[in-house]
């Protein structure tokens, strides 16, 4: 990945107030669907106003620009050099069971990230007895390109697909049942079917609108038109309205992009083609398309024992305990594992939504509020060094020092309008990383949002001294890569 690579990505993902609504170089899968599926604030959400969005899978991602509220990017992670001195602590294996609970009209969950849990622990189970022959259904491991912390992975014969799974009480009417079958952008096939109606919303990603942002000729002519990647969204609506509705959404890359051999002029990047993905991630890819058609899809939403998958999506049924034993215990052990770099009394949690955040980040509670933690480890390369030598915008306060064993960095930012005009004179993200005097060692970043899902600004949990303090533990880079990888864990 290239200097420009490695900023831009920092940058964007520092800035995400500033650049929320900005088109990234690069678009990431059915970008367009995604924005707008989320600006009317329905679909797939654990939450029944203001919450999670569930649904939103980019398997094409941008690596190179990540946006976020204020959540770092992900420059290249980087192996610990030094000796593994904090052991890995794995939560606790336990059987899934029966949800627990009632459910109750207009009730949330009482753990949206317990829900979460739930899904991912009993979902593959149950719905991979109803699966057309010769597909198979896993969580997606942790190196999958997501936007969303409830993601699966499907494996046919000719390839991969990424779902996402929705189902529950039908809270609209009637009238409405197009519009939530066929919001996304792209075609509207409405199925009329054994017990209700399939509404099939299929969108395609051409190599053009890939790279839309970048120079001219960045393309192979007349491959303009080439479908690089498909989104399909699938809803069956019961006719019985009592009764829950199921939905589906499964997206795919389907060819690669076709980029001239020679980097076109207005390029600057170091390096072409540009990289589509994180290194070390992957996407899911099948040249025929997605797993499940729509036909397929309908038989499904209408099989003996669709009922229970539904009731495990149902964002109105309380998580089983086992889902809430796990949690609680995962929690507990990010907690332990920070608790030598973080400031007495703060604590460590996952969140269900990470939307806009790299994956691995934490929700910190203390005294004063909670805080979004991203923290991340990176190799001591040109992209990076480079990066710590320059204040990357006139819009951040940076500042530099030395520090024992090494130099910090700090990047401090005010929230700002879509003009950027500043909207408040206290800042909300703070960006700190330490890069060792030992170049074998990896640097380590933490990147604070302190308006989490929130207009109020909380005080900073980590502070400057905090940070500076975390920087003398020798382990810091080992804490960070362990914490990182359990609350990455799907």
């Amino acid at each position: 990945m290239s200097i420009e690579d490695t900023e831009a990505g920092l940058v964007r993902g520092f800035l995400g107030t500033a650049f929320g609504d900005a088109e990234p170089p690069l678009r990431d899968l059915a970008s367009g669907s995604i924005a707008r599926g989320d600006r009317a604030r329905r679909r797939v959400r654990w939450y029944t106003a203001g919450g999670t969005v569930l649904a939103a899978v980019a398997v094409v991602g941008t690596f190179a620009l990540t946006a976020g509220n204020g959540g770092a990017g992900v420059p290249t992670p980087g192996a610990s050099a030094t000796p593994k001195p904090v052991p890995k602590l794995v939560p606790k294996p336990v059987p899934p069971d029966p949800a627990v609970g009632n459910q109750g009209a207009n009730t949330r969950p009482v753990d949206a990230t317990a829900k979460t849990e739930d899904v991912q622990m009993r979902l593959p189970g149950l719905l991979q007895p109803l699966l057309p022959a010769g597909i198979g259904i896993q969580v997606a491991p942790a190196g999958y390109s997501a936007m969303n912390s409830n993601n699966f992975l499907l494996t046919g014969p000719t390839g991969t697909t990424q779902l996402s799974a929705a189902g529950g009480r039908l809270d609209w009417s009637a009238s409405d049942d197009r519009h939530i079958g066929c919001l996304q952008a792209g075609g509207c096939d409405v199925r009329g079917v054994s017990g209700g109606t399939v509404y099939v919303n299929d969108s395609v990603l051409t190599a053009n609108a890939q790279v839309v942002n970048l120079p001219s000729g960045s393309l192979r002519p007349g491959t303009e038109k080439t479908v690089v990647a498909r989104d399909v969204w699938m809803t069956f609506i019961p006719a019985d309205r009592s009764k829950p509705y199921l939905q589906f959404r499964e997206a795919t890359s389907v060819a690669p992009v076709p980029f001239v051999a020679k980097a076109p002029a207005g390029w600057t990047g170091q390096s072409w083609p540009p990289a589509l993905i994180a290194p070390g991630m992957q996407q899911a890819s099948d040249p025929h398309g997605v797993a499940i058609s729509a036909d397929a899809f309908a038989a499904l939403a209408v099989a003996p024992g669709i009922a229970e998958v539904e009731s495990v999506l149902d964002p109105y049924t309380p998580a089983s305990q086992s889902a809430v034993t796990a949690q609680t215990d995962r929690n507990s052990q990010i907690t332990a594992l920070l608790a030598p770099v973080l400031p007495k009394g703060v604590t460590a949690s996952v969140t269900a939504d990470l939307s806009g955040v790299a994956p691995g980040s934490v929700l910190l509670t203390g005294a004063s509020g909670q805080n979004m933690l991203g923290m991340t480890t990176m190799k001591q390369d040109a992209g990076l060094q480079h990066m710590m030598a320059n204040c990357p915008s006139g819009l951040l306060r940076c500042d530099r020092r030395r520090v024992s064993g090494g130099q910090l960095v700090v990047w401090v930012q005010e929230p700002t309008d879509s003009n950027l005009h500043p909207t408040a004179n206290k800042a909300n993200n703070f960006q700190y990383m330490f890069a060792p005097d030992d170049t074998s060692k990896p640097a380590v970043e933490f990147s604070l949002t302190t308006n989490w899902m929130s207009s109020a600004i909380a005080d900073p949990l980590i502070t400057l001294d905090d940070f500076v303090t975390a920087t003398a533990n020798p382990h810091l880079a080992d804490i960070v890569s362990e914490a990182r990888a359990l609350a990455a864990k799907r």
